[in-house]
């Protein structure tokens, strides 16, 4: 297993704890391990308790900030376009789905 070098703040951060749901201030120079990250969002560890980074703070972790609006919603339609095949698709693989254990029958 890799072990993650800690990291120290760059500045102070808003965080909430893991899993009380408490907000707190993390200070500028602490170092904290991230151990995890997910849709631009960090948990770190301090001091052995865990804090949920979001991801404006990004930033003060040494991490590029992703954008929360990466995906453009569809227009109407566009999605009417792909609905058709979308449906015969899931029917397709329901279809398949539920056939394959009665073949398995004897």
């Amino acid at each position: 297993m890799n072990a993650r070098p800690p990291i120290t703040l760059t500045r102070d951060i808003s965080s909430i704890a893991i899993p009380t749901g408490t907000h707190a201030t993390l200070r500028k120079g602490q170092p904290v391990l991230v151990t995890h990250s997910l849709g631009g969002s960090y948990t770190i560890a301090v001091d052995g308790c865990l804090f949920r980074i979001e991801p404006e703070d990004a930033d003060a972790l040494g991490m590029l900030m992703v954008p929360v609006n990466r995906i453009r919603p569809m227009s109407h339609d566009r999605v009417e376009g792909h609905l058709p095949a979308l449906l015969s698709a899931m029917a397709s693989s329901a279809k398949s789905a539920a056939w394959v254990p009665l073949q398995r029958q004897p």
